[in-house]
């Protein structure tokens, strides 16, 4: 607000163009200058606390990260400031371009971690005590997962256009989107087969635990004994 009353002051006080008023200016200018110097420091490090942030939203790895060199200088110039407005203005474009993809992908990433949720709600004995609210919330969960098919097809329809436009792939976290969504799935696979064998095994135990023993098994035999001990005594 400081900047804007004083910017006014001057259209206010230096009007038209004569050499007093054009030196004034210039003076102006210069005291400018001369106090974003003193404070390049301080430029520099808000800038790479904006690039945090924006480098978070746009998913970006640690590598990605790294390939802005400026980033660890550790000397304060006009050249790494430019550097430092540059790169975050590129960061924000590039995301505000793409925002329907982050949401799309931060959307699709929430939604199967809530179905391999629910898959191990439903391998799990003691859901059925609370039968009234778990379920119900079961239930709405479930019904949100069948938005999936479609998340990933439009998902899937954009990160191929980017391919075709830009030539490379749109990474997430430093990894082709396109094929974290795959492997999503196929963990998803993974895991229904992994609870499929833990029941089997399970079944398996149970029969065994459930069937009559042999009456050769010499377990059997003192088992057998020790009942007729206690009936003759």
């Amino acid at each position: 607000m400081k900047h804007k009353n004083t910017l006014k002051e001057y259209v206010e006080e230096l009007i038209g163009f004569t050499k007093p008023v054009i030196d004034q200016l210039k003076n102006n200018l210069n005291s400018m200058k001369d106090e974003r110097r003193t404070k390049l420091k301080d430029f520099i490090i808000e800038n790479r606390n904006f690039l945090d942030q924006w480098w978070t939203k746009c998913c970006y790895s640690d590598n990605q990260c790294a390939q802005f060199k400026a980033y660890g200088a550790v000397y304060y110039s006009e050249d790494v400031l430019e550097l430092h407005e540059i790169e975050l203005e590129s960061v924000k474009m590039f995301y505000n371009k793409h925002k329907h993809i982050f949401q799309l992908a931060e959307r699709h990433v929430e939604l199967w971690k809530h179905l391999l949720k629910l898959e191990e709600q439903v391998h799990d004995k003691n859901r059925l005590k609370n039968r009234g609210g778990q379920l119900l919330l079961e239930e709405k969960e479930r019904y949100s997962c069948q938005k999936l098919p479609a998340i990933k097809k439009e998902l899937i329809s954009l990160l191929t256009s980017y391919q075709h436009e830009t030539g490379k792939d749109f990474l997430y976290f430093g990894s082709p989107l396109i094929e974290t969504v795959t492997r999503m799935e196929d963990k998803y696979e993974a895991a229904k087969e992994n609870w499929k064998q833990q029941r089997i095994l399970q079944r398996q135990n149970e029969e065994a635990l459930q069937s009559p023993r042999d009456p050769r098994d010499p377990s059997a035999s003192r088992s057998t004994r020790s009942c007729r001990y206690a009936s003759s005594v």
